[in-house]
């Protein structure tokens, strides 16, 4: 079975994204998980630092008006913790203020993490299909917000962190 160690650490390396925003858009770029920090003893990650860049385009149900500017670029930056002794991720922002724990479910490759930002309530939905494929989806709710962000993560290709299985029973954590 798969380890929340083994999940962490396949994180690392480059990533295409694409992303729809509810009925408001869509998006496709890159995101790449950087390792800042590694266990002096077993040299695997601790801190990865998140990065994502990418292309919007807005329908024109997002509100905007024609003319107003109908997509654009934008970026993203966490920090993902692994916490050897409790055997857990964090995400969080690059300031260092807490988004959410990531409540892994190992049998189903399932995680889930809640964050409440003001008045708007952020509940965020892992889904692990292999080593190479996830997907992140966000529903939002709030008093006037009630949508839904998902996220499809492909490997890179030429990614250079190594290739591992998610599904290693024999890995020791």
């Amino acid at each position: 079975m798969t380890s929340t160690k083994q999940v962490f650490k396949n994180l690392v390396g480059s990533w295409t994204i694409r992303r729809v925003l509810g009925s408001y858009g869509h998006g496709e770029g890159s995101a790449k998980f950087t390792v800042t920090s590694e266990s002096p003893t077993t040299h695997d990650p601790l801190v990865l630092r998140y990065r994502e860049d990418m292309t919007l385009a807005y329908t024109s149900e997002s509100g905007l008006r024609q003319g107003q500017g109908v997509g654009g670029t934008a970026y993203q930056e966490y920090v993902y913790l692994y916490d050897e002794e409790k055997d857990k991720i964090t995400k969080e922002f690059v300031d260092g203020r807490h988004f959410y724990d990531l409540k892994l479910d190992l049998e189903r490759m399932e995680g889930e993490g809640e964050h409440l930002c003001d008045k708007d309530f952020y509940r965020s939905k892992y889904v692990f299909q292999d080593c190479n494929h996830f997907t992140l989806a966000y529903d939002v709710k709030g008093p006037q917000k009630d949508y839904v962000i998902q996220t499809l993560f492909t490997k890179d290709e030429t990614a250079t962190a190594p290739k591992t299985s998610m599904s290693s029973s024999t890995e020791k954590s």
